[in-house]
C-alpha cells in the first residue's frame, strides 16, 4: 500500500485521510499541521499516522498532499525540496481550487533533476561489472 504524508491537517486534509484509510487506499505516515497539538488531533481523527512537529522530520512517502491555506501551499512545497524529502516517482498535489499545479513547479522541477541524475548514475555504472560477470559454457575468462 502506498504512504500519504500530510501537510496541513484542517479540515480538508483530515477528512480526506481519514477516507482513504478507511478505505485502505492509503497507509497514512506522517501528518503535520500548524501545531504539534493540531498533528494529534488529526491523527485521532484519521486514525492512523505519526503527528510530527516539522515538516523536516517527515519521512519519505509516496505521496504527498498539502492541505495548508492558499498561502502556505507553495512554502510548504519549497521546504520539502529544501529539505530533499521529494523523491523521483514521489506524487505531490495540493487542494486548493484558487492555485494551479504549476505552483508546484519547483518541486517537479526538483524531481526532473533528481530523475536524470539516477538516470546517469546508473548509466555510468553498471549493475555487474564485466570481472564479475558468471562463466558461460563452463569457461571461465
Amino acid at each position: 500500500m502506498k504512504t500519504l504524508n500530510v501537510i496541513g491537517a484542517g479540515r480538508v486534509g483530515r477528512t480526506l485521510a481519514s477516507l482513504w484509510e478507511e478505505k485502505h487506499t492509503f497507509a497514512v505516515q506522517d501528518v503535520l499541521d500548524g501545531t504539534i497539538d493540531g498533528a494529534r488531533a488529526a491523527v485521532a481523527f484519521i486514525g492512523d499516522g505519526s503527528p510530527v512537529a516539522e515538516l523536516e522530520r517527515m519521512r519519505p512517502a509516496d505521496v504527498w498532499m498539502i492541505t495548508t491555506p492558499d498561502r502556505e501551499i507553495v512554502p510548504s512545497a519549497d521546504r520539502l525540496v529544501s529539505a530533499d524529502r521529494i523523491r523521483a516517482g514521489d506524487v505531490l498535489f495540493h487542494c486548493s481550487g484558487s492555485l494551479a499545479s504549476t505552483e508546484l513547479a519547483r518541486a517537479q522541477a526538483h524531481v526532473r533533476v533528481r530523475m536524470k541524475a539516477a538516470l546517469r548514475l546508473q548509466r555510468e555504472r553498471p549493475h555487474t561489472a564485466i570481472d564479475d560477470a558468471p562463466a558461460v559454457d563452463g569457461h571461465s575468462r
